[in-house]
């Protein structure tokens, strides 16, 4: 049976869709992942060397190419509103007359219509031009990245294709015998509404809704065509983004759909209120149509339940990292960093995003102890104000120069040898909804995977861990500079080690290849 996996980014960092995909692949499956093309990874096609294949559809061409009507429109918009003032003005010259010596300006205001007319028309014309152009650049450099793979191509179509004809039989069979369908049908009829009208409809029309949902649709249309393409016997969406499009083709195919979420969407940290509800009307539509759900802690599991009823009971698989066997420490977060070896790492590693408690940990770093340095590793769309924040600190605390530093990302599998160097590891998110209130991020497995205990938010999951296990202490909440430091500065060199210790018993306990067995189990009920 093939699988295919659904995830609305590159797919190259994303651990955890890796990790399933190794997982349900181990199991017996054939496993494509379907993931977009970004500026993180252009590569159309790509084999994992366990087996899983990887397709990044191309969108960008088909999202920037601009809308010939679209612009037609604006024309004739214009051309009506400079039609009606010249009409306008008529009917006063015909009533009023007399009292408006309008007549003598009757030239010059039918030539500045034709002007006006003339300027913008020009205008949009050239700006019509000019995004065709763009996207024409966009096309070719796609059209050019698949040439390049043609051989790659080649050999997967033929091996893929002579899959097809029997998975094709199989998925009709049981489409026709689950006695379910039309009742699910009847069921789907009702939440029918447009995803750009569930804004609202005085908001739908705006230009700003109107661009992200024609990059949106732009992604859809290209994953539906791949999946068209690999006629799955299974699909699984991986977060809110993938549902829609995995949804419509599981309707469209009849085969079954898994989702799982990472995440509460409708109280996710960085969302607007408009897209916190937008995100729950979306899920409200689709959760009858999932077979199979996945999230990743019971508290998560507990709020979808009690939500959304039409989804399935959750099968909960942890954000767990893979168990590194005890390794030797090599020094090369320390070099990176350009740090002294036997200097002690405060690390956040992982995404830079808002609401996650970075400023707040890099002003904290003016309060530590002169024998702790900070080290942030990864990337995102903060990283520019942490780099401001930093200056600023360094220049009125020059000392602080040799403390703050800031390393590129690594490949995950090298992630434990370089968080190893590392003797405690921050997670200081913001208390800003449940998403954040009751998080499982990578990071509460991946620091005790390198031995690095865990300073963190108090937060009800990260308790349920950090504490009873020994492997960390908390931060205050509210976050402020001085609490984080001072919360640091009190833990002795002692409990750092008992700590570390504690990181692999729990470790061994704890790891990946728990859930990976579970999430086999739920595959092999699917099959």
């Amino acid at each position: 049976m093939k699988v295919c996996k659904i995830v609305v980014n590159s797919v190259s960092h994303d651990a955890r869709v890796l990790k399933e995909a190794e997982a349900v692949r181990e199991a017996g499956f054939d496993v494509v992942i379907i993931g977009i093309q970004d500026a993180n990874n252009r590569v159309p096609i790509e084999t994992l060397d366990n087996g899983v294949v990887i397709r990044r559809a191309a969108w960008q061409s088909s999202a920037f190419q601009p809308i010939f009507l679209a612009y037609v429109w604006k024309i004739f918009a214009l051309v009506a509103v400079v039609l009606a003032a010249v009409f306008s003005i008529d009917w006063l010259r015909n009533h009023f007359s007399e009292t408006l010596a309008l007549a003598t300006f009757d030239n010059a205001i039918y030539l500045a219509s034709v002007a006006i007319v003339g300027y913008f028309g020009v205008r949009s014309w050239r700006d019509y031009q000019r995004r065709n152009r763009s996207s024409g650049k966009i096309r070719k450099q796609e059209a050019d990245g698949l040439l390049k793979y043609e051989a790659e191509f080649s050999a997967y179509r033929r091996v893929a294709e002579s899959k097809v004809a029997s998975s094709d039989a199989a998925t009709a069979s049981a489409r026709d015998a689950s006695p379910w369908s039309p009742i699910k049908k009847l069921a789907r009829l009702h939440r029918r509404m447009p995803r750009p009208l569930m804004v609202g409809i005085g908001r739908a029309p705006r230009q700003a809704n109107l661009r992200r949902w024609k990059v949106v649709f732009a992604r859809e249309r290209q994953i539906y065509d791949l999946l068209e393409e690999e006629r799955p016997d299974l699909v699984h969406a991986h977060d809110l983004s993938a549902l829609p499009v995995a949804a419509k083709y599981a309707q469209a195919a009849g085969t079954k759909l898994i989702f799982d979420a990472h995440e509460i969407y409708d109280h996710l940290a960085q969302s607007e209120d408009d897209m916190s509800e937008l995100n729950a009307k979306i899920l409200r539509k689709h959760s009858g149509d999932v077979d199979s759900f996945i999230t990743i802690n019971d508290s998560i599991a507990q709020y979808y339940f009690n939500t959304y009823p039409l989804l399935p009971r959750a099968v909960v698989i942890k954000n767990a990292t893979k168990r590194t066997e005890n390794f030797a420490y090599d020094g090369r977060l320390h070099e990176a960093a350009g740090l002294a070896g036997n200097t002690r790492i405060l690390i956040y590693q992982g995404g830079f995003a808002p609401k996650r408690g970075l400023i707040q940990l890099l002003l904290a770093a003016e309060f530590l102890h002169s024998d702790w340095s900070l080290v942030f590793m990864g990337w995102g769309r903060l990283e520019e104000e942490l780099l401001r924040v930093a200056e600023a600190l360094k220049s009125k605390t020059p000392e602080l120069d040799s403390r703050i530093r800031f390393v590129p990302r690594v490949p995950q599998s090298e992630l434990p040898y370089w968080t190893a160097g590392a003797s405690l590891g921050a997670i200081p998110y913001e208390n800003t909804g449940l998403n954040h209130w009751y998080c499982n991020p990578n990071k509460l497995w991946e620091y005790p995977n390198a031995g690095v205990p865990i300073i963190a938010s108090p937060f009800p999951e990260l308790r349920k861990i950090i504490e009873p296990n020994g492997i960390g202490w908390f931060l205050p909440d509210p976050l402020s500079p001085r609490e984080i430091a001072a919360a640091i500065n009190k833990i002795t060199p002692e409990e750092l080690e008992v700590a570390s210790e504690n990181c692999r018993v729990f470790i061994r306990n704890d790891n990946w290849q728990i859930y990976a067995d579970r999430l086999k189990a739920l595959y092999a009920e699917m099959k």
